[in-house]
């Protein structure tokens, strides 16, 4: 079933979701939000309209329409960090925080989002 939102639209969906996943956007989170929609070309207006379909009844399927990332290898280091690198080629580290693995998540994703916007990185 074809997506209802554009790549862009799917990127910043996937950014806020990682973004709301402890049920709350910090000031932090809101900004990197910001640049991350301001980087995909998405206006401020339709960026209220996605987050209000995702926060709402149709958030089942939105989730579907944004591709999570799954773990396919994970170990712990010396220093206690669990790494997993994952299916889409970026790897991640947590080092007990959730909120920390919340904001590399949201990292990664505007790393992507800037290797786009450059031609670094092709979205296809």
């Amino acid at each position: 079933m074809p997506s209802a939102y554009t790549e862009a639209e799917s990127s910043y969906l996937e950014a806020y979701s990682a973004a709301k996943q402890d049920g709350v956007i910090t000031t932090t989170e809101r900004n990197i939000l910001q640049a991350t929609a301001n980087a995909l070309k998405i206006t401020s207006e339709r960026t209220k309209e996605l987050e209000n379909i995702f926060d709402s009844d149709e958030a089942e399927h939105v989730s579907n329409d944004v591709a999570e990332a799954t773990v396919v290898q994970q170990w712990t280091d010396e220093n206690g960090h669990t790494w997993r690198r994952m299916d889409d080629g970026t790897s991640r580290w947590w080092n007990g925080s959730d909120r920390f693995l919340t904001y590399l998540t949201i990292v990664i994703i505007v790393i992507k989002v800037i290797g786009v916007e450059r031609g670094l990185i092709s979205l296809n």
